[in-house]
């Protein structure tokens, strides 16, 4: 299980175009979320027991 999923999602705000919002995610292969960082940089992490 040594291999991850990576998604970041890109949002800007309309009225402020030079502020960029990142969201991302990160995946096991099996599909399960091991972390997520929020805009504000604020990261969470996921553990499973095996």
């Amino acid at each position: 299980m040594d291999e991850f999923i990576y998604e970041s999602f890109f949002l800007n705000d309309s009225l402020r175009p030079e502020q960029t919002f990142v969201k991302e995610y990160v995946y096991d292969t099996w599909g399960r979320m091991m972390s997520m960082t929020n805009p504000g940089g604020e990261l969470v992490q996921y553990h499973y027991a095996l």
